[in-house]
């Protein structure tokens, strides 16, 4: 039987939903928990420098997200099959949207500003995702069953864990009262299950948060895909650019699929919007069946072409990276969401001089832990992880005409990169795809 060690300070934070889901599944574990004063000594024997981490027989994973993943594909929390995978997916996406403006008011830079994104939090952004999550939950039976299936899933756990618990305590300046009546319903059965109960019964009383923690988290190839998955139909749409698309359509070259690259100019959204699942590009249509949410479009396709590692360890490794590579942008969202100059100019400074190059060291790091860092993220094959990097450092951020342009100076992540553009499906896409005027939604002015 393995051995879980689940690592994290001493407060709910980003571990809570890997202890839910022990509690739930009665899996004993280790919960260490680091106080402030021990962190300092800690800090460099984690991977990343960062808080959760979890060991499994010896081998440690962190980023939290990655964890949560790993220990659902464990437990059989994450779907029967990639379709309920991808549900799953899009309302984890959801959540961590929701969580946005919450990260807003914590680093606040004024009083006046707190006040201000606390009101947006309240009033527009907190009752917006929970309206999405109310839509998401409806879809399946009527919304009076779980969020994805017949069965709890990691979906569940997870809206749990942000709406039921971290932001239902009326104390808080995050506190949200929504007023879903079906995710109301769904959180009194989540809370009811034995396991979740005793486990918010007996957990130790502390803060939720600990803000003091600053959170940074010449080839060929030859692919089988399987002729079933082959004669499915797909229609990607999103804006004519590459953004939140991109990555879609360079796991769609490197599979060698066919799909409909559908571009929606910016006068045509309006009224496509409402169409849409949750007013959001892009949106994947497999079959007649929407997915929405990038991330959740990006490992249903790479579920489907064999991308997404060969056991749940790499999928874990995989995530790892996907997470990294959040990390990087979300600093650079603050960047373009700036409200006066001098927050733009401050926060610019601090992603070109600092956070950005610290995710690329962190980038390094993980690279060079695989085979000395002379072949892909996770394996012996190119993988979700591989093309995600690329899309970003090589491509995205790569551009020294734009104002967004990021030096890589990792030697093991430049020659990484070569090799990416070097694959002929992906120098060819490079190629032939449509030049647009912007690689974002958004310039940085």
């Amino acid at each position: 039987m393995p051995t879980y060690k689940l690592t994290y300070f001493n407060s709910r934070g980003a571990a809570e939903v890997s202890r839910l889901i022990f509690a739930l599944v009665e899996q004993e574990y280790e919960d260490i928990r680091v106080e402030r004063s021990e962190w300092e000594k800690l800090k460099p024997e984690t991977p990343l420098g960062q808080l959760p981490i979890l060991n499994v027989d010896g081998k440690v994973l962190p980023q939290s997200l990655a964890i949560n993943r790993f220990l659902a594909r464990t437990f059989n929390l994450y779907g029967e099959n990639d379709w309920e995978k991808a549900e799953i997916d899009a309302v984890l996406e959801v959540v961590q949207d929701l969580f946005y403006p919450v990260r807003k008011m914590f680093y606040a830079d004024t009083d006046e500003l707190k006040a201000r994104y606390k009101k947006e939090f309240v009033d527009v952004q907190g009752p917006k995702y929970c309206g999405f999550l109310e839509k998401l939950l409806k879809a399946n039976n009527g919304g009076d069953g779980f969020f994805v299936g017949s069965k709890v899933s990691l979906a569940d756990i997870v809206v749990f864990a942000a709406v039921g618990d971290a932001l239902a305590d009326k104390s808080r300046d995050y506190y949200l009262d929504h007023k879903e009546p079906k995710l109301k319903a769904l959180i009194e059965r989540i809370r009811a299950i034995p396991q979740i109960n005793t486990w918010l019964q007996t957990r130790p009383k502390t803060e939720l948060h600990q803000v003091y923690v600053v959170y940074t988290e010449q080839a060929v190839l030859r692919r089988t895909i399987p002729l079933a998955i082959n004669m499915s139909t797909y229609k990607l749409t999103y804006f004519d650019f590459r953004g939140a698309g991109e990555t879609s359509r360079y796991i769609f070259a490197v599979a060698e699929q066919e799909y409909e690259d559908i571009r929606v100019q910016q006068h045509e959204w309006k009224n496509l919007k409402p169409a849409t699942p949750l007013g959001k590009l892009p949106v994947l249509n497999v079959d007649g069946k929407d997915i929405p949410q990038s991330m959740a479009i990006h490992r249903f396709l790479a579920r489907r072409f064999d991308l997404y590692g060969k056991n749940d360890f790499e999928k874990a490794e995989i995530d790892v990276v996907s997470e990294v590579i959040q990390d990087l942008y979300k600093p650079l969202t603050k960047v373009f969401y700036a409200e006066t100059d001098e927050l733009k100019a401050r926060y610019k400074k601090e992603f070109f001089e600092v956070e950005g190059p610290q995710c690329y060291k962190f980038l390094e790091k993980l690279l060079t832990a695989n085979d000395g860092g002379d072949g892909y993220f996770v394996g012996s094959k190119i993988s979700l992880a591989d093309i995600i990097v690329f899309v970003t450092t090589g491509d995205l951020l790569a551009d020294r005409n734009t104002d967004y342009y990021l030096e890589v100076k990792e030697p093991k992540l430049k020659a990484f990169i070569e090799r990416m553009k070097s694959l002929p499906q992906i120098d060819a896409w490079m190629k032939k795809r449509p030049q647009t005027d912007r690689v974002f939604s958004v310039k940085i002015q």
